[in-house]
């Protein structure tokens, strides 16, 4: 395997079925939206004590895994349910991209709270 560029790295998440993001300096990183973005079901422990804008954490979008990851070798579901993974995808891809077409509004509205 070895090191990879960003570009190789992007590349290939583009084209895994299904991208491990583990907590590393914090809960939520880049890996998540590039799984989003580029097609990937994202694996990661479980993220239901953190509400995020846009919400990719929500239980319907992601393959949640206990903390320990002592629930790792039951990733069957990628496999045995491709069309549950393939719509759990779309709907975080959606809400993404959603969110960025929105980004704006949600900005002005933040302000004017303040």
């Amino acid at each position: 395997m070895g090191h990879k560029t960003k570009r190789e790295f992007t590349k290939e998440t583009f084209t895994a079925y299904g991208l491990l993001s583990p907590f590393g300096w914090g809960e939520i990183c880049y890996r998540d939206f590039e799984a989003a973005i580029g097609g990937s079901m994202l694996i990661k422990p479980d993220m239901s004590h953190l509400s995020t804008w846009p919400n990719i954490y929500a239980s319907d979008m992601y393959k949640s895994l206990k903390w320990d990851f002592s629930d790792l070798d039951n990733l069957n579901i990628l496999f045995e349910e491709p069309k549950k993974c393939e719509d759990s995808v779309n709907r975080v891809r959606r809400e993404y991209l959603n969110s960025l077409n929105n980004v704006v509004t949600r900005c002005i509205n933040m302000i004017k709270k303040i």
